[in-house]
């Protein structure tokens, strides 16, 4: 009896013991997009959780030079940060996997990366309103902007300028620099490829929104 009683004893331990933790990861998909030639778009958290009360190593590799996880290993839980770079890729789709490891568990995260055409401020531009019309012809290189332009007012002298800026879509900050040297500042963004949301200050310009179309 005394025999049994231990053996039972026994098993009903082994049925109380804690089991191993597990890793756990989430999201299993993450998505990225960005314009070509630009900085990488936003990281993005990736959490490394266990099921379970011990404490769990983990390490991440990725596949992709473009694709990158910081930092590359701790103990769950812990949150790392998954970046996309944009350096050197032409425009495309481009698929990715981050391989997460705490023994026994090996998890994958699916990464996509869509790098867009960027957009350009190379061309003519336009903003017509009563009080005043805008015309801007622009050359973009590098992130550097040239150009000439004209502001257009009713009953007034065409006023000409010339254009100094940079552009690192979507931003926009643009000096133009009129005849008689003053100065107005255009600061703004690309919508898209085809409109410039900005403001002007300086001259007789005070925080005046613009909206100028590609012509």
């Amino acid at each position: 009896m005394l025999v049994l009683a231990l053996a039972l004893l026994g098993a009903g331990c082994r049925n109380f013991e804690v089991p191993p933790s597990r890793l756990k990861v989430s999201p299993l998909q993450l998505a990225f997009t960005t314009p070509t030639d630009t900085v990488a778009p936003p990281p993005q958290p990736l959490l490394a959780d266990l099921q379970g009360s011990d404490p769990l190593n983990w390490s991440a590799a990725t596949d992709a030079p473009w694709l990158r996880v910081t930092p590359a290993h701790g103990t769950a839980p812990a949150v790392c940060w998954v970046t996309a770079v944009p350096t050197g890729l032409s425009v495309g789709s481009y698929a990715g996997r981050i391989t997460l490891t705490a023994a026994p568990d090996t998890l994958t995260v699916a990464v996509r990366f869509d790098v867009t055409a960027a957009p350009t401020l190379t061309g003519r531009w336009a903003f017509l309103a009563d009080t005043i019309n805008i015309g801007l012809a622009l050359i973009a290189s590098s992130g550097v902007v040239t150009g000439t332009g004209n502001f257009n007012a009713p009953d007034a002298p065409r006023r000409f300028f010339t254009v100094q800026g940079t552009s690192q879509p979507p931003a926009v900050t643009l000096t133009l620099t009129e005849t008689d040297s003053t100065r107005v500042t255009l600061t703004g963004s690309l919508v898209d490829d085809n409109v410039l949301d900005g403001v002007l200050n300086g001259g007789s310009f005070t925080r005046a929104r613009v909206i100028l179309f590609r012509q």
